[in-house]
């Protein structure tokens, strides 16, 4: 158990350290359209912790859009790095 605390301790500090929004799952089932709100008028996510513990993150579409392009462009450079690493091989 004191090591959990520790741990759970250091989750906190390390989210405030980051400076990211971060909601009790208590606070998010209270006012959970307020977070959505939030989150679509600062464009930031919200971290929800239960137990200090990460459990969801709130996006509001344009940040989850950004992600999910990102994450398109590096898996066709990833790809493009294959064929060609492959070609060379050749």
């Amino acid at each position: 158990p004191f090591l959990c605390t520790i741990i759970s301790e250091r989750a906190v500090v390390i989210y405030k350290i980051l400076n990211v929004n971060t909601k009790s799952i208590t606070e998010a089932k209270q006012s959970f359209s307020n977070l959505i709100q939030e989150a679509n008028s600062t464009g930031e996510p919200i971290y929800i912790l239960n137990d200090n513990k990460l459990t969801k993150i709130i996006l509001d579409k344009k940040c989850l859009l950004k992600i999910v392009k990102e994450r398109q462009m590096l898996e066709e450079k990833f790809y493009y790095y294959q064929v060609n690493s492959r070609v060379a091989k050749i």
